[in-house]
């Protein structure tokens, strides 16, 4: 039950003041693009939080460890891990070509996946 209060609290207070604060950093803050970026990874990574219907749609097998549904973590990088871990089905390789191509970059998915990991072992 607890969970489920500070779920609307923080449903009621994300409604009312992230777009409050959202056009503050956009009207006084000094670096716009630097904003919309990190509103962008978060939302990525909220996204993953809530990835089973992605994990199920791009997973071959769901007994082995994947990070989706982990938290801090984008869906780029949950892909890259399924690649690495060979443990990528045919759609989650065109997911991850739409992505190549999105973000304009060779391998996003992977890189995503091995920037994780060099900022894990940094904290290490």
């Amino acid at each position: 039950m607890k969970e489920l209060i500070l779920f609307v609290v923080s449903l009621l207070l994300g409604f009312v003041l992230l777009p409050i604060m959202f056009l503050y950093s956009m009207i006084f803050g000094k670096k716009q693009e630097y904003v919309l970026l990190k509103f962008a990874i978060n939302i990525d990574i909220l996204g993953n939080i809530n990835g089973d219907m992605i994990r199920d749609l791009v997973i071959i097998n769901k007994s082995k460890p994947n990070l989706f549904c982990a938290s801090g973590v984008t869906i780029s990088a949950s892909l890259g891990h399924l690649i690495a871990t060979d443990n990528i089905n045919n759609f989650g390789l065109w997911f991850s070509n739409i992505l190549d191509k999105a973000f304009q970059e060779k391998n996003h998915c992977l890189n995503a996946f091995n920037l994780l990991n060099l900022d894990s072992q940094k904290t290490n």
